[in-house]
């Protein structure tokens, strides 16, 4: 347990890891129970490690969150998984203050990338907060260009943050997903048009979108139209894109 953002990184020697980092607000309490046989039992599992005849269930080290509600809570937990030997990123997990009862936390990673996210209490209602707004019920986005451009959009029609931005012609569910510098994947839940913007591309820039199938092979190409920084393209049901942007003249 980290004693000052309370996060809770599981420990594998020579396997992958997993760091829980919870919303600290200052009155959330955590801890590990193991094996805890009094009501409310906690600490056991039936999913993990070989069964023992007789007695199918383990003992396992469990983070419990605990916090006073008030009416109503929301924990919101950042659940970052990274690979054997590396180090999570997550630095912290900070709230942001809202006038319009929406939960929003500021999650910072190694290296500077700032990410925002806002659970919105009313839906179709457009909300501002932190350099994000949205009329989504739920948003979360970093709008750095290249690898770290992430914009998710939950329920909504419009997501924007900083000078980046997504918006479906009816309302759905979108994420943009950066990979590398001028590669780009978008994927939906709806058949509509969906205009993404990026930050800092030119004005001459060439813009290809495929179509991509579960293994990201390329299944053929989609007509889009490039205009004042917006890339415009329309979506099928369930379907996944890649945006690949050349710079060069």
């Amino acid at each position: 347990i980290d004693p000052e953002t309370n996060a809770v990184t599981s420990v594998c020697k020579g396997a992958a890891n997993v760091t829980i980092s919870p919303l600290n607000t200052g009155r959330l309490k955590v801890e590990i129970v193991e094996g805890k046989a009094d009501v409310p039992i906690q600490g056991w599992s039936n999913t993990c490690g070989k069964k023992r005849p007789g007695y199918p269930m383990r003992m396992i080290p469990t983070a419990i969150f605990n916090k006073t509600w008030r009416k109503n809570t929301d924990v919101v937990t950042v659940a970052y998984p990274f690979a054997a030997g590396a180090k999570c990123p997550v630095k912290s997990v900070t709230p942001i203050e809202s006038k319009d009862g929406a939960v929003a936390a500021k999650i910072t990673l190694a290296g500077g990338a700032e990410h925002v996210y806002l659970s919105n209490p009313k839906p179709g209602k457009m909300i501002k907060l932190a350099q994000i707004k949205t009329d989504g019920e739920i948003a979360e986005a970093c709008a750095q260009p290249g690898k770290n451009l992430r914009l998710l959009l939950v329920n909504g029609q419009s997501l924007t943050s900083g000078k980046a931005s997504v918006t479906l012609g009816k309302c759905g569910t979108v994420s943009v997903t950066g990979y590398a510098p001028g590669l780009y994947r978008v994927g939906t839940d709806v058949a509509t048009d969906c205009t993404v913007k990026i930050p800092g591309l030119a004005k001459n820039a060439k813009v290809e979108i495929h179509k991509i199938d579960n293994i990201l092979n390329r299944t053929k190409k989609v007509n889009a139209t490039v205009a004042d920084g917006m890339i415009k393209f329309a979506t099928e049901v369930g379907g996944a894109y890649d945006i690949h942007v050349d710079h060069r003249p």
